[in-house]
């Protein structure tokens, strides 16, 4: 595939700030690719990869990614993968498109040197029976800090909530609590939730001090709270 195919998808995200080439030393360093969940494969990866990580188009595939990750961070990011298909089998069709994914790790470029990699990503496609098949993966690569400690936290952002939220207390949490929650945040009261959801009050009742005990949250305002600030 010819790679400048999707630089459109890219750069018109960009079209209210002034161009610079990737060369440029004021460029933001951002690599992107579009990641097929099922071949493993990239559909698009960004010109960017060669100056920012030393790699061709031809050289750099997601068995590089993997294999030039920090051997202190590997059994991290693998663990994140892991949590984040495991949320996202949890989800209906049009909920993928509300997420996006993000955590940190290191990773060794071609010329030998460890970078910082803040990774984000979000859905691109979901297959017919409702689960994620391609991505949009956002690198954005920085200079390893001397004192650099490992942050071991992955966050999602809930669009609806507008807010980042820790995946390991979202995972305790159903699909039905989740929804409650963004309910709950848009001002709707436990009745207009019970009538909207077709349960009783006595049911949403019940979810909600499941929630507020799952999260270790005194009341709602208390947890959207944390949510706002996580």
């Amino acid at each position: 595939m010819d790679v400048k195919l999707w630089d459109f998808w890219f750069n018109h995200k960009d079209s209210q700030r002034k161009r610079i080439s990737y060369n440029d030393q004021r460029s933001p360093k951002i690599i992107y690719f579009i990641f097929d969940c099922f071949t493993n494969k990239f559909d698009y990866l960004s010109p960017s990869v060669l100056p920012i990580l030393g790699y061709s188009g031809d050289d750099f595939t997601i068995n590089t990614l993997i294999k030039n990750i920090h051997h202190q961070d590997e059994l991290f990011v693998f663990n994140s993968e892991k949590l984040c298909i495991e949320f996202q089998n949890t989800l209906f069709y049009e909920q993928h498109f509300k997420y996006s994914y993000k955590y940190c790790f290191r990773l060794k470029d071609k010329r030998g040197n460890y970078v910082l990699v803040r990774q984000s990503y979000e859905a691109l496609e979901v297959n017919e029976k409702g689960y994620l098949a391609k991505s949009i993966v956002k690198l954005h690569i920085s200079e390893l800090p001397t004192d650099y400690t490992p942050l071991r936290e992955v966050m999602i952002f809930d669009q609806t909530l507008g807010a980042n939220i820790n995946l390991n207390s979202v995972m305790k949490l159903s699909k039905r609590e989740r929804e409650i929650i963004e309910l709950v945040h848009k001002g709707y009261t436990s009745v207009e939730i019970a009538e909207k959801l077709f349960v009783s009050k006595l049911t949403i009742d019940t979810h909600r001090r499941n929630i507020l005990h799952k999260t270790n949250s005194t009341n709602f305002i208390d947890l959207l709270q944390k949510i706002k600030n996580s």
